[in-house]
């Protein structure tokens, strides 16, 4: 057994799960929720304004999808009108 060996069966026995909180906290877990693929109609107005948001925040923020905008969107609608 080479001395490399030797030193990392040493660290592993050190090194357990159990001596580290392994708990995730709850604002750190990240749930991916099943989409559901829907047709909406718009006008070509509000379209225009998808698109336009669509492309800024690709700009902005890298990848961004139409969905993930349309579903903030309501969601935002949904809590203002509480």
């Amino acid at each position: 057994m080479s001395g490399i060996d030797k030193v990392g069966i040493s660290i592993s026995k050190k090194l357990t799960l159990q001596d580290y909180n392994t708990e995730i906290p709850q604002e750190v877990k990240v749930v991916k929720q099943q989409k559901v693929k829907i047709t909406v109609y718009l006008s070509q107005e509000s379209l225009k304004k998808l698109n336009e948001m669509c492309s800024k925040n690709v700009l902005e923020n890298g990848k961004t999808d139409k969905s993930t905008l349309v579903s903030e969107a309501v969601d935002l609608l949904y809590e203002s009108k509480k």
